[in-house]
C-alpha cells in the first residue's frame, strides 16, 4: 500500500501523482522483474565511512533511485521502500542472492526421493482398467464418465489390488496414490441421480442469476401442481382416464454375483422399461437383454405402443408423465408412433394421448417406487440370468405385485415415420424440441405447449418427402444382436467358474 512521503529531503523530487504511478507499474510486473527492478534502481558500493576504535560489520552502501522524466532521481530508502510498497528484507534478499555466485548444488530437477516410479503407476492404470465399464444411465449426452457396476468401491478394488501385489510379492502404492490415479481415468462409481439439479448447484455457487433460478423454480412448481392435478382427476374417473409415469431403470446385469473375480468380467445387460399407473398405483415392467434389443427409440416406441394397446377399451385419454430425455421420450420417432396407433383404429374409443415432461432436474416421479422396490429385493441375492430379474422384480412387492413382460428382438417395431421433427420453430431462435413441455396426439395431428396450463396449439407443417413413408409397421430386428468378442469370452469364463451348471444352457444359446 502506498504510503505518504515523510522524507523532507525527497519531497520535492518526487509528488503524490509520480509516485503512484512508479508504484502501480511495479505491482504490475511480475517476480522476477520486481527484483530486476530493485537491483537497477540500486548501487551497492564499499562505504565510505569507518569505524574509528574498532572493526565495523558495515562493508558496503546501498544507494537508492526512482524513474522521473528527468532521468533518475536519487532518494533516501524509506522514500525508496514506501514507495514501491516493499519491506528491508525484500532489498536485502534481492541483493543478496542476485549477487551471489554460488557453484550449482547438482540436485537440479533430480526427482524426490519418494516419488512413485513410473512403472508402478502403470501398473496400477492397467490394474484399474481390468474392471468393465458400463455407460451413463442419465445424461449420456452430456457425461463422458464411465462407470462401474454398483457394489464397487474404492476401497474394495484397492483392497483388491492390495491382495494381488501381495501374492505377487510386489510392491504396492498407497491409497492416496492410486485414488489419485483413479480420478485421471476419469472413472466414477455411481451413476448421476436424475433429481441433480444443475440449475440449482449453480445458484447456490453464484453462477446464475436470481431471475433465472426463480423461473426455473416457477417452471418445477408448475409442473408438479398440473401433475397432481392430473393425478386426482384419475383417481375420480378411472375408467376413461389413465395417467401414468414413465422411467428406464437403472442398468441391470447377469450374472450378479458376491465373488471378487466377477468384477473384472464384463456381463450381460438388462434393461428394465418401468410404466406405472398412479392412480391404480399397477407397475408394468418390460424386461430385455442386449442381445434381444438396444436402447434406441424404436425400442421405446413400441413399448408405449403396446402398453397403449393393453389399456381397456373403456379408456378415452391417457396421460404420460416423464423426463424429458430427447432419445427416449422426445422424438419424432416416439411421435409418429403414437400418431400411428391413434390413427389406425385399433383402439376406436382412445380419442387422445398426452405427453408432459417434468422440469430437468426435478423429474422425481411414482414410478421411481418400483425402481427402489426392486433394487432392494435384489441387494442380497445372487443372479444368473434375466429370468432371475423376472422373479426378482414379481417379487419386490408382496401387495398387487408388478407385472413383467419379457420381450425378445421379434417384439420391437419401426413404425412410419409421419413426423420428421417435433421442433415447434425453424429457423435460430425459435423454440427446440427440448423447450416443449406437452404434446398432446390425436387422429387430427399433434398439438403442443411450451408451458404448463397454457392452451396447445398444432405443430407447424413441416416439408414432406417426395418418398412416401411405408404406411405398415415393420420388424426391427430380424435375429437376435450379436454380442462383442470380448464380452462373450468374460461369459464363458464366468460361466466356467460362478454360474451354476443349472444356469449355463442360458449363455450357452448367446453363444
Amino acid at each position: 500500500m502506498l504510503k505518504p512521503a515523510r522524507c523532507s529531503c525527497c519531497k520535492d523530487k518526487f509528488d503524490k501523482n509520480a509516485r503512484k504511478q512508479i508504484f502501480t507499474q511495479f505491482w504490475e510486473v511480475d517476480w522476477k522483474r520486481k527484483k530486476d527492478f530493485v537491483i537497477g534502481n540500486t548501487e551497492v558500493k564499499e562505504t565510505a565511512r569507518k569505524t574509528v576504535g574498532g572493526n565495523s560489520r558495515r562493508k558496503h552502501t546501498v544507494n537508492y533511485f526512482l524513474p522521473s522524466a528527468q532521468g533518475r532521481q536519487r532518494v533516501c530508502k524509506q522514500n525508496f521502500l514506501e514507495t514501491l510498497g516493499v519491506g528491508v528484507m525484500f532489498v536485502r534478499w534481492t541483493l543478496k542472492t542476485a549477487r551471489t555466485f554460488a557453484p550449482a548444488h547438482g540436485c537440479t530437477k533430480r526427482p524426490p526421493a519418494n516419488k512413485t516410479p513410473a512403472a508402478l503407476r502403470v501398473h496400477v492404470k492397467n490394474f484399474i482398467k481390468r474392471f468393465p465399464t458400463l455407460p451413463s444411465h442419465y445424461c449420456r449426452r452430456d457425461s463422458k464418465l464411465l462407470y462401474l457396476e454398483p457394489g464397487l468401491t474404492l476401497s474394495r478394488m484397492y483392497d483388491l489390488y492390495k491382495k494381488e501385489a501381495d501374492d505377487a510379492k510386489q510392491r504396492c502404492v498407497s491409497k492416496k496414490i492410486f485414488s489419485a490415479i483413479f480420478r485421471e481415468l476419469n472413472l466414477s462409481f455411481h451413476n448421476p441421480r436424475k433429481d441433480q439439479c444443475d440449475t440449482c448447484a449453480r445458484y447456490k455457487e453464484h453462477g446464475i442469476s436470481q431471475d433465472i433460478y426463480d423461473k426455473h423454480i416457477e417452471n418445477k412448481e408448475r409442473a408438479r401442481y398440473f401433475k397432481a392435478q392430473d393425478k386426482e382427476l384419475a383417481a375420480n374417473d378411472q375408467a376413461r382416464l389413465k395417467v401414468v409415469t414413465m422411467d428406464l431403470e437403472q442398468l441391470l446385469v447377469c450374472p450378479k454375483s458376491f465373488s471378487s473375480s466377477v468384477y473384472y468380467k464384463r456381463k450381460l445387460s438388462v434393461h428394465n422399461f418401468t410404466i406405472y399407473d398412479v392412480a391404480s398405483k399397477d407397475g408394468q415392467c418390460y424386461l430385455w437383454h442386449e442381445g434381444e434389443g438396444g436402447l434406441d427409440s424404436d425400442e421405446f416406441a413400441t413399448i408405449v405402443v403396446d402398453y397403449l394397446m393393453s389399456v381397456p377399451d373403456s379408456t378415452e385419454s391417457v396421460i404420460i408423465w416423464s423426463d424429458g430425455c430427447t432419445y427416449q421420450n422426445r422424438n419424432s420417432t416416439l411421435s409418429s408412433a403414437i400418431l400411428h396407433t391413434l390413427q389406425g383404429g385399433q383402439k376406436p374409443n382412445l380419442k387422445e394421448v398426452q405427453q408432459k415432461y417434468l422440469t430437468r432436474g426435478h423429474t422425481q416421479m411414482e414410478v421411481d417406487s418400483m425402481h427402489a422396490a426392486i433394487e432392494t429385493n435384489s441387494s442380497r441375492i445372487e443372479i444368473y440370468t434375466p429370468g432371475q430379474w423376472e422373479t426378482v422384480i414379481k417379487t419386490a412387492r408382496r401387495n398387487n405385485p408388478y407385472h413383467v413382460k419379457t420381450v425378445d428382438h421379434t417384439f420391437w417395431k419401426q413404425f412410419p415415420v409421419l413426423r420428421t421433427s417435433i421442433r415447434p420453430g425453424k429457423v435460430a431462435g425459435d423454440p427446440t424440441v427440448t423447450d416443449i413441455c406437452h404434446l398432446c396426439y390425436t387422429k387430427s395431428g399433434i398439438f403442443y405447449a411450451l408451458s404448463h396450463g397454457t392452451p396447445v396449439q398444432p405443430l407447424p407443417a413441416i416439408r414432406q418427402s417426395r418418398n412416401p413413408p411405408n404406411p405398415v409397421q415393420q420388424m426391427k430386428y430380424k435375429q437376435k444382436l450379436s454380442l462383442s468378442s470380448a464380452k462373450i469370452a468374460d461369459l464363458k469364463s464366468l460361466c466356467d467358474t460362478i454360474v451354476p451348471e443349472s444356469h449355463r444352457g442360458f449363455y450357452q444359446d448367446l453363444f
